[in-house]
């Protein structure tokens, strides 16, 4: 099957390949034109795709969906950018380092607005089936609707208008359905230009999608600095840090933040000490993983143990700070690394 302009990305792969070798291992030409591609049919499924109020209830999804076909579609992307590790672990140039990590912090940012044009026009579109008073008077009714399952008539019709079909045979049922139906109708008020105050989030906020961006592209960025051992134990340490901050009860936010600072001190005696190792070591190799994965988010935690807690402006700010020093001492980073490299085993 041949695409539009084949021919000219061609070209454009061949003078890539001879000339900016890094733009030709990270396929920037080739992601882009995909990802235009794949919005446009994403846009295009959205504007005919069925809808109605009761598709409500499916706007999770929907989103859920997208960001899977997100996830297909950069994975033959990321499985090209793996098999480069070896040539790149050699590369002693820290400039290349740099547009790696700003190239995949872009590729993989953009490929997020797959899931969010999909629902904000399915949203915009279910939206304009229901007047705005019928939206208000529907979100006040949720929201002062009683969750006993004796008395939450109200509440079940209004889950049945809006595509919740499951029973409230008991006061959790009543509880979950009241929490998916507010957000659920906080989203599609806020889609219609509606005030809704104190709404909780139905999709992933601003600042956990770009948490998960970073992290692949960290991730990547480790997997091709260090060997496959010292990577999967940093994978290892990293999924456990995530499971333990996921169950962590929101009185114990402070102790999480101060134990993630100590790790970043820790891993940073480790990273400074790997130019004086006269041997390689795995665990200096993971320990400096880790101070790269935590380094964007020391503004954040700082400022959460002298300050308090973070509004979502600050904390998008401060986590910007972070990334923007990140990319600026990624060629020190780099030059870790590659003492690491060059050290007998």
């Amino acid at each position: 099957m041949k695409f539009p302009l084949s021919n000219t990305l061609h070209r454009l792969d061949r003078h890539c390949l001879l000339n900016h070798p890094v733009l030709w291992i990270m396929r920037l030409h080739w992601m882009i034109y995909f990802w235009l591609l794949g919005l446009v049919l994403i846009c295009l499924v959205a504007l005919v795709l069925p809808v109605s109020l009761q598709s409500v209830s499916s706007i999770n999804t929907y989103f859920l969906a997208a960001l899977a076909l997100v996830g297909l579609a950069v994975s033959h992307w990321t499985y090209l950018q793996a098999r480069f590790a070896p040539q790149l672990r050699k590369n002693s140039q820290t400039r290349p380092a740099v547009y790696l990590l700003v190239g995949y912090l872009f590729i993989l940012g953009i490929h997020l607005a797959w899931p969010y044009a999909f629902v904000r026009i399915l949203a915009e579109r279910i939206a304009g089936g229901i007047s705005a008073s019928e939206l208000r008077n529907d979100l006040y009714a949720v929201e002062n609707s009683p969750v006993s399952p004796r008395s939450s008539r109200g509440l079940q019709t209004l889950s049945l208008k809006y595509g919740h079909h499951e029973p409230l045979k008991s006061l959790s049922d009543s509880l979950f359905i009241s929490f998916d139906l507010r957000n659920e109708l906080c989203y599609i008020s806020d889609v219609k230009g509606i005030v809704a105050e104190d709404c909780g989030s139905l999709l992933l906020t601003l600042r956990v999608a770009s948490g998960i961006v970073l992290s692949l592209a960290l991730f990547l960025r480790c997997f091709q600095n260090t060997d496959v051992e010292s990577f999967l134990i940093t994978l290892v340490f990293a999924v456990t840090i995530l499971i333990a901050l996921i169950i962590c009860p929101p009185a114990y936010v402070d102790v999480a933040a101060g134990t993630l600072l100590s790790l970043f001190v820790a891993s940073g005696y480790a990273a400074l000490c790997a130019s004086r190792l006269k041997r390689r070591s795995i665990s200096f190799a993971v320990g400096l993983n880790i101070f790269t994965l935590l380094f964007a988010w020391t503004p954040c935690l700082l400022w959460r143990l002298i300050e308090g807690p973070l509004s979502e402006e600050l904390r998008i700010g401060l986590f910007s700070l972070g990334v923007t020093t990140l990319i600026t001492v990624t060629p020190w980073f780099q030059r870790r690394y590659l003492v690491l490299q060059v050290k007998p085993t």
